[in-house]
């Protein structure tokens, strides 16, 4: 479980620069591996619950989540894992995030 974990952190750091950056940097080759696909297809279903409170992000909706469609059409016996899996995502994701938007501020700041 500790092994899963790290990677789904590591999926979850890589697609948070890719969304900070808007574009996959580069011709690197992304490999995810089948046990995990489940969680990248939730994660992409319910990016619109994603929450956001003075520029920052704060999180899931997690309410949002499960009663999305991407939720719902999980096997019933798999989403409270798969749900789990995302959850570590998203602190990654936002943990990526947040350093990059201070990068960001810190950019600016110097052009001024």
């Amino acid at each position: 479980m500790a092994r899963q974990q790290g990677a789904l952190a590591a999926l979850a750091v890589i697609a948070a620069r890719q969304a900070a950056a808007q574009q996959v940097d580069g011709p690197g080759i992304f490999r995810l591996w089948p046990e995990h696909v489940p969680a990248l297809q939730l994660w992409q279903g319910v990016e619109t619950q994603l929450r956001w409170d003075d520029g920052q992000p704060t999180g899931l909706d997690y309410w949002g989540v499960r009663c999305s469609p991407a939720f719902r059409k999980l096997p019933r016996d798999q989403r409270e894992s798969i749900f789990e899996d995302v959850c570590t995502m998203e602190r990654a994701w936002i943990a990526a995030k947040l350093k990059k938007l201070a990068a960001d501020r810190a950019r600016i700041a110097q052009r001024a």
